[in-house]
């Protein structure tokens, strides 16, 4: 299964890639087509959903932007009147990596297996 960056803009509405974002989503999106693990693909989709779908009608939608850990974004939620209201991560874990120093600099407590996860 082939995606692009256009499908993924167009899936999720609400997220908004911007300041190198939609750069790092080409790396990620060619990472997925790359290893052709739809299993994995799943997990990073997971969670952009969960992002786009946040809150509801209370958030406005959600600002992605470059990361310096590889496959990983920050981000912006911003409140129902577009303002900021929160920021974190969307953190790429390699296998076996815990987060404790490069190249992700964000701890993991559960799991050891390849993944995406949402840190505030």
């Amino acid at each position: 299964m082939t995606i692009t960056v256009e499908e993924v803009q167009k899936k999720y509405p609400r997220l908004d890639f911007q300041a190198g974002g939609e750069r790092r989503l080409q790396e990620v999106v060619d990472f997925l087509n790359r290893r052709n693990d739809e299993d994995l693909s799943k997990k990073f989709f997971d969670r952009l959903e969960y992002l786009n779908g946040y809150a509801g009608d209370r958030s406005k939608g959600c600002r992605l932007y470059h990361d310096l850990a590889p496959l990983s974004f920050g981000f912006t939620m911003l409140d129902a009147n577009g303002a900021w209201w929160f920021n974190g991560g969307l953190i790429h874990h390699g296998a076996g990596d815990t987060g404790v120093g490069a190249p992700s600099f964000s701890v993991r407590l559960t799991g050891d297996e390849e993944d995406w996860s949402i840190h505030t």
